[in-house]
């Protein structure tokens, strides 16, 4: 296409010139990229400064993109791309190949195609780019012509007419360049096939001068002539030569005359002498090649070095000479006669076999035998008539009367002209081995007798198929007669399922040389198939040539049926074990499954009577304690009283602890109202009693959420293993790690003792009978195995002798743990949703807290307690007691209707515990203090009050003496 107007007449100009000099380049075989890159610089002129032109080849062999041209192509760019992986998202190239579509890119920071290459190119100042792809004339694809700018932008009209243009010159340029190369390969192949020739071979053109010729036709020359050269026409041998050895001028060659004439030369003779003046004798045979219009254009010519058949001629004629001094000397009885039975020559033997005492060299074979057996005499003259006769072993009686047996041949022998010169006798006396023969034929008859009698089937093979069955074969299959088994079709008595893995077998045996055993299937004469087993040896030769198979075939169809019916049984057997062993893995699996329900039922029975104790009884001695300390208070004047009643205090003081004790022995709070890290930090605390020192590390930040049964048995687990480890490990330390990673928990408990090997406690166990839980049952392993299992976790045991011992509890979690508001210490918002934490200021002067009652709401799910602690602030002129609540809920509503200054919070309380309502009040009335009470105010407690915002955490026993003071201090602080 052309481009318009007069700047595009001058374009058209510029383009066409750069056009034919890259048809030129190309021609002058600068090679497709330098052809390219004079043109594309002509583009990139045109297209303005902001466009970088180039082509790239697609490899469609390796799947790959080439770079071939682009002068002004980043040269990072160029060795990043060059050579990479052509796929349909990689690059505007790589899309344009998939799509055979132009590809246009404005901005490669934009695009998915340029993901991995964008800062690179953005770095190289490369911001758009442009793919159009390269089609054949055949419309495969060639490569693409991408062009690049400097700015992100879509290709112009004026640019896209222009790459339209150039693109279809670059597919002609690429198209030629290809031609060229395939043309050039092939030449170069013809030149290869044509030098390796063993023939030699030159050709000339129509003057004689020689254009090609191959490395054979300059071995015969004995030199490399130059080609065109004017004194080597027609012929390139120094010196040529007519076999009676007269010399031929290189005018008066075949070749000249094959151009002169067009005539073709078939097997001439000629004699080529090389520069050194050593000969060959050569047949030549030329061909003329014509032009277009006929007229003789060239010839090549073929020829052949003949010396040696020459050489061998004349060896010929002299080995006739030394032929007379074998049969002379041959080791065998042999005679030359000619056409009158003449001796010409006679072996040594031939004179020893036959008592010739003088040398019959021109004398008469009848002569010296005259009473030869007509049968022989007429053996001669056929002989002589051209034919050959011989005889294994012919009768003739000898000198001593015996029978003797002779080996003979009557062979012609010609002349050079063909014609029958006479007849060449040898002769062999063979009577040993003919008696051999007769005591073989005795002992294969023998064979045959003994082979009937077998209960099997005998069979022996030769080259050309079966030689002998014995009479069991026969009659299984049928045949009547043993002349038949030559022509014996074997294979169509073998089941078609089993003929050709059987012919296979016995072929690869053949093959090998070694022994052959195959089962088949065999029809017998009654059209039943039988099941067999065919055994084979191969039999060899004195010189070690394998000459067949000799074998026997036995009927196994009663064995295999009875080996069918035992595999039958042992399949039932396999069966009825496996369904007894499904039962018991059943049985297991419920035994399981029951023996977890009983450790969660002991779990849940200790945590019922915790509750109870602590519901209950902790309660009723809370109460005893806060009775008691109001009547102290009230007895003040009468000290005998008090002392009596501090008695009693301290005893309800003694009592409470222990039901403290009792209640974390039973089912530690701290698990149920904390969760698994609390619980765990907690039994480290506990295991300090037994002298055992345990380091815990879990996850500080976040709350494991798990349902109560697996927090319950997985507490349970973790203590039996520290106290496993307090048994036996001796070092007085352990650790505890807890974490959590890909959906699963892991607690490992890990010790510094001495130890154990795991191979030698498996092997021992197994020796003494011990089930597979021996090795658990020593350590106390196997409960925490089967409860981990019952969870669909894992119990792993690693140790080694005076390494520790590490114990991994892994357990498959259910989904996402969740994070809790305790865990994360903050107050859950209002109804709005939002959050607050930390400590708030009071929003009363000090002035006015000294002159107003502190307003107070009692929080506890027992009465008796409420009532208890009414009765110790009832006693305190600046106490205004505002009202009661029952449990979380009502307590969050109460502060909300009653404002109060203080609430006074149990924390462990039905629907909605101490903890939660403590957030929930602090975000809704931060200025309200939160004094919270607890049975149980140990350091998890203290941690979640104090997070939640509570002022602080008092024991309900010690409300009496200090909760009226811990108001006043509380209410009094510049911030709660």
């Amino acid at each position: 296409m052309s481009l318009q107007g007069d700047a595009g007449r001058q374009e058209d100009g510029l383009l066409l010139a750069a056009e034919k000099e890259a048809f030129a380049r190309l021609a002058r075989g600068e090679g497709i990229g330098a052809a390219l890159d004079g043109l594309l610089t002509v583009v990139e002129d045109l297209a303005g400064p902001e466009l970088i032109a180039s082509v790239w080849l697609v490899d469609d062999r390796l799947r790959t993109i080439q770079f071939c041209a682009g002068p002004r192509v980043p040269q990072a760019y160029r060795e990043s791309a060059d050579g990479s992986a052509l796929t349909r998202d990689t690059g505007s190239c790589g899309r344009a190949v998939a799509t055979k579509e132009p590809v246009s890119v404005p901005d490669v920071t934009r695009s998915e195609l340029w993901q991995n290459y964008a800062d690179m190119l953005v770095s190289l100042g490369i911001r758009a780019s442009w793919s159009t792809p390269i089609l054949s004339s055949l419309g495969s694809i060639l490569g693409t012509f991408a062009a690049y700018y400097s700015i992100p932008a879509e290709p112009r009209p004026h640019d896209r007419r222009l790459v339209e243009r150039v693109t279809q010159t670059t597919a002609l340029l690429i198209e030629r360049h290809r031609s060229e190369h395939a043309l050039r390969e092939s030449e170069e192949r013809y030149r290869g096939l044509v030098g390796i020739m063993p023939a030699a071979m030159y050709a000339c053109n129509r003057d004689g001068r020689i254009t090609f010729y191959n490395g054979q036709a300059a071995r015969i020359w004995g030199r490399a002539p130059r080609l065109g050269d004017d004194e080597a026409r027609f012929c390139g041998s120094f010196k040529l030569f007519l076999p009676d050895g007269s010399p031929l001028p290189h005018e008066r060659t075949p070749m000249a005359d094959a151009l002169r004439t067009g005539a073709r030369c078939r097997n001439q003779e000629v004699i080529v002498e090389r520069p050194d003046g050593s000969r060959s004798h050569v047949l030549v045979s030329i061909r003329a090649t014509r032009d277009q219009a006929g007229d003789v254009a060239g010839a090549v010519n073929v020829f052949t070095d003949i010396t040696e058949r020459k050489q061998a001629e004349e060896a010929l004629r002299a080995s006739e000479g030394r032929l007379k001094l074998f049969i002379e000397h041959a080791p065998a009885a042999i005679a030359m006669l000619d056409r009158s039975m003449r001796y010409l020559a006679v072996s040594r033997r031939f004179m020893t076999d036959y008592h010739i005492a003088e040398n019959p060299i021109g004398r008469s074979h009848y002569e010296l035998f005259p009473n030869l057996p007509e049968r022989w005499k007429e053996a001669h003259r056929r002989g002589l008539a051209g034919e050959v006769l011989q005889a294994d072993a012919d009768p003739f009686e000898g000198l001593n009367g015996s029978m003797q047996y002779v080996k003979w041949e009557v062979r012609p022998w010609r002349l050079s002209d063909g014609e029958i010169g006479g007849i060449l006798l040898a002769a062999e006396e063979v009577t040993a081995r003919v008696k051999a023969e007769s005591a073989l034929r005795e002992s294969e008859s023998r064979f045959r007798a003994l082979s009937d009698s077998a209960p099997v089937l005998v069979w022996m093979n030769g080259k050309e198929g079966a030689e002998f069955v014995n009479r069991a074969y026969l009659e299984f299959v049928g045949v009547s007669q043993q002349v038949d088994v030559a022509r014996f079709d074997w294979a169509r008595f073998v089941h078609p399922e089993d003929c050709e893995d059987y012919l296979q077998a016995y072929l690869q045996a053949v093959e090998k040389r070694e022994l052959f055993d195959r089962e088949f299937r065999f029809l017998r004469h009654d059209g039943q198939y039988r099941r067999m087993r065919s055994v084979g040896k191969p039999r060899f030769s004195s010189s070690g040539e394998l000459l067949g198979y000799v074998g026997a075939s036995f009927d196994i169809t009663d064995i295999q049926e009875a080996k069918n019916r035992l595999q039958r049984w042992n399949v039932e057997l396999e069966q009825a074990v496996k369904e007894k062993t499904a039962e018991l893995v059943q049985s297991q699996e419920r035994l399981r499954a029951l023996a977890t329900e009983l450790n969660l039922a002991e779990q849940r029975e200790r945590q019922r009577l915790a509750v109870e104790l602590h519901d209950h009884l902790q309660q009723m001695l809370v109460l005893g304690k806060l009775k008691i300390g109001t009547g102290k208070r009230l007895a003040f004047p009468l000290p005998a009283v008090v002392d009596a009643m501090q008695q009693v205090d301290d005893v309800l003081t003694e009592a409470l602890q222990y039901t403290r004790t009792l209640v974390a022995e039973l089912s530690p709070p701290v698990l149920r109202d904390h969760g698994l890290a609390a619980g765990l930090k907690w039994l480290a605390e506990s295991m300090r009693k037994h002298d055992l020192t345990v380091t815990v590390r879990v996850p500080e930040q976040r709350e494991l959420k798990l349902p109560e049964d697996q927090t319950m048995l997985l507490f349970q687990s973790v203590r039996e293993l520290l106290i496993n480890s307090w048994k036996h490990a001796g070092t007085g330390q352990a650790t505890i790690t807890m974490e959590q990673w890909n959906g699963r928990l892991q607690i490992e408990v890990r010790d510094e003792g001495p130890g154990f090997d795991l191979a030698a406690a498996a092997a021992a166990a197994a020796a003494a009978g011990t089930p597979s839980g021996g090795l658990s049952s020593k350590f106390g392993l196997f409960s925490i195995r089967e409860r981990m299992k019952a969870l669909g976790g894992s119990l792993e045991i690693d140790s080694t002798p005076g390494k520790g011992t590490t114990a991994t509890l892994a357990l498959p979690l259910g989904g996402k743990e969740a994070l809790s508001g305790k865990a994360l210490g903050i107050a859950l918002g209002n109804d709005s949703g939002t959050l607050s934490a930390g400590p708030q200021r009071s929003t009363l002067s000090d002035s006015k807290l000294q002159d107003a009652k502190v307003r107070v709401l009692l929080v506890d799910d027992h009465v008796m307690v409420r009532q208890g602690l009414r009765a110790v602030l009832d006693g305190y002129h600046d106490i205004e007691l505002v009202g009661e609540a029952a449990d979380g809920q009502e307590a969050v509503r109460l502060a909300r209707q009653l404002c109060p200054t203080v609430v006074v919070m149990d924390i462990n309380m039905p629907k909605m515990n101490g903890i939660d309502a403590t957030i929930r009040i602090k975000a809704d009335r931060p200025d309200t203090v939160v004094i919270g009470l607890s049975v149980n105010a140990g350091g998890e407690n203290q941690e979640a009050m104090s997070r939640a915002g509570a002022a602080l955490l008092l024991t309900k026993e010690a409300a009496v003496e200090q909760l009226h003071g811990a108001i006043q201090k509380a209410v009094r602080a510049p911030f709660h």
